[in-house]
């Protein structure tokens, strides 16, 4: 009878190892123990704090795409106003040059000077 009386209580221990981790997980598990409405209430202005730093890290986040997006906006602008005034500035200086000039003035009747301009010097004028 002893014998059996050990059986049992040795299986019953090996019982209990076994449940063991069961219990320390279910009692972890169980926050029923650890959240209550005196407790909520206590914390309430820290979670509220939280829930104002998640808000302001989600438009900090849109705020900084919407930039990002801008900038790159901006510096395509740029670059397409930076060729059209590469492509100006050279039609100008081609348009500019002394014979391109003289072609376009040729229908008015102006004519090109082949000699070179003379420098009028006068004898002292007497009143």
């Amino acid at each position: 009878m002893e014998e059996v009386n050990q059986n049992i209580n040795n299986e019953k221990q090996v019982a209990d190892k076994t449940n063991k981790p069961r219990r320390t997980i279910m009692s972890v598990l169980d926050l029923t123990q650890y959240v209550s409405a005196e407790s909520i209430m206590k914390q309430l202005p820290f979670i509220l704090f939280l829930a104002f730093l998640a808000i302001l890290y989600i438009a900090n986040a849109h705020y900084a795409e919407k930039t990002t997006k801008s900038i790159y906006q901006i510096e395509k602008e740029l670059n397409e106003l930076r060729w059209n005034y590469m492509a100006n500035q050279s039609e100008f200086e081609n348009v500019t040059k002394q014979s391109e000039v003289a072609k376009m003035v040729d229908h008015q009747g102006l004519k090109e000077l082949t000699n070179p301009p003379i420098k009028i010097q006068s004898n002292g004028s007497q009143r």
